[in-house]
């Protein structure tokens, strides 16, 4: 079994486990980012619309903290939505200074990607800056178990190109893998979004919350024969 070490192990390559990596990156350690396919790819930010929201502007801030309430029917946890509206501009000025391509309208950022995957200029603007610092990525490794005790972690990997088995073992891992609405039969999610980021995040011990909310676009059909997802090129509209 081959083995490899790292000072922390980032399972997902969307947008949170790109930037978390470069925050390791950033502090001096090394770091490995794993997911299934290719890096970034078939990634719920990927095949987003590539908006965001987060402005400067005190008047908008404001807009952008009672938006977040209105979306979350009042159920939201009212200091993590302040993190994420103080927070919002300073990420986003971020990217613009990491190179994205993008535009700023009306306290949102528009991401100038594929359409209809506008979220693949998110995606490529993260790899970027990993590539500049050093991240390493390891793709098309389905994780098969994450264990953490006293000092570290490790986490078993099943190579699908090599059909090898993989040890990786450091003082940290961080669990950014989405969600698991590809278990929906009719779902805008790509099709890796299976849940087993939560199996495996549960069976290292973490307490997982909030499962009974699931997010897509319900653009979907249901008639024999045709297309299951329609496809709206400005979703944010």
């Amino acid at each position: 079994m081959e083995h490899a070490s790292y000072d922390v192990i980032v399972i997902g390559s969307g947008a949170a486990g790109l930037r978390a990596a470069i925050s390791v990156r950033e502090a001096g350690l090394s770091v490995c980012v794993v997911s299934k396919g290719n890096p970034g790819k078939s990634t719920c930010t990927g095949f987003s619309a590539g908006v965001m929201a987060g402005s400067a502007s005190k008047g908008q801030r404001g807009s952008h903290l009672q938006r977040t309430v209105t979306a979350g029917r009042g159920l939201n946890e009212s200091h993590r939505v302040d993190i994420l509206v103080a927070e919002a501009p300073l990420r986003l000025n971020e990217l613009t200074r990491w190179g994205i391509h993008a535009d700023y309208r009306d306290g949102y950022l528009y991401a100038k990607g594929r359409p209809p995957v506008l979220g693949v200029e998110i995606v490529r603007c993260l790899l970027s800056r990993n590539e500049a610092l050093g991240t390493r990525f390891w793709g098309h490794l389905l994780v098969t178990d994450v264990s953490a005790v006293s000092g570290g972690a490790g986490v078993s990997v099943y190579e699908k190109s090599s059909g090898e088995w993989v040890a990786l073992t450091a003082k940290a891992v961080i669990m950014a893998a989405g969600g698991a609405s590809a278990l929906y039969l009719r779902t805008d999610n790509p099709r890796p979004i299976l849940g087993d980021g939560y199996r495996r995040a549960l069976a290292a011990g973490a307490v997982l919350q909030d499962m009974e909310f699931v997010q897509f676009y319900p653009l979907c059909l249901f008639e024999p024969g045709k297309t299951p997802l329609v496809i709206v090129e400005d979703l944010a509209l």
